[in-house]
């Protein structure tokens, strides 16, 4: 996750920018210019989106009903690989990637999609400004056993205690944390750990153990600040991973 390692367990690296002002649907051809570059490949999709609407005409039996359609309007730009995938939408933009390497390598394009939205599209403020790290630490196991067995790797604080409830019973393990990342920017964090299953119901069968770090500003981000508001999360994230872990793997990183 950290530059100083030699190789990551990042499955999942998401960047979510919450538009204060919304895009006209569709138009986003400024922006698809501006990534066609690095993101050639172009999906259009046109969503139909109907929302329940709550009729009071009676206070004691209120009607819902649905509205009337409304077309909502969406572009997805992937590299050349499918590695990376860009999702634009009239209210947010969403950057993802299967394959991370860095944030030095987004900070760029992201640098330039803000001052896009602003020059072109006016867009002065963000609602909402999120980065997440989704870790999946697999290791080999001999026998079931070890599945629950994260010692030296896993902060002791985050391990499963099987007194309440059987390892032989135990289908999948989940904790989410919600807390404030940094007063001063007025950031927080939603951190999800433990033992997940891909397999669910099915029985736990591989040794996996999830780290997923999501920092998000609480408050409106105005342009100017949001490359900082980003670089403050990212920063933020790599510490609250380091304290997930021990030195075996920091050293089975670093191999």
């Amino acid at each position: 996750m950290s530059k100083k390692y030699k190789k990551n367990y990042i499955s999942n690296f998401i960047i979510r920018l919450d538009l204060e002002n919304k895009l006209n649907e569709g138009e986003y051809d400024k922006l698809i210019s501006l990534l066609t570059k690095d993101f050639p490949i172009n999906e259009r999709r046109d969503i139909q989106n109907r929302n329940i609407i709550i009729k009071d005409h009676d206070k004691n039996n209120p009607e819902a009903m649905l509205s009337d359609p409304e077309l909502k309007i969406q572009n997805i730009l992937y590299n050349s690989s499918k590695t990376e995938r860009i999702t634009i939408n009239s209210d947010s933009i969403l950057y993802e990637s299967l394959k991370y390497t860095s944030f030095t390598y987004v900070k760029p394009f992201l640098k330039n999609i803000v001052k896009c939205l602003t020059k072109e599209y006016n867009i002065k403020n963000f609602n909402r400004i999120g980065l997440r790290y989704v870790n999946l630490i697999k290791m080999p196991i001999k026998n079931k056993k070890e599945i629950f067995d994260w010692t030296g790797y896993i902060n002791n604080a985050l391990i499963f205690d099987n007194n309440f409830i059987e390892e032989k019973n135990m289908l999948q393990e989940i904790r989410i944390i919600d807390f404030k990342l940094d007063e001063n920017y007025d950031l927080l964090c939603r951190l999800q750990v433990g033992i997940p299953n891909r397999n669910m119901p099915a029985d736990l069968m591989e040794k996996i153990y999830l780290i997923d770090i999501e920092g998000y500003s609480n408050s409106l981000v105005e342009q100017d600040d949001a490359i900082d508001v980003l670089t403050k999360i990212h920063d933020k994230n790599i510490e609250i991973f380091e304290k997930c872990i021990e030195d075996n793997l920091r050293s089975d990183m670093d191999e």
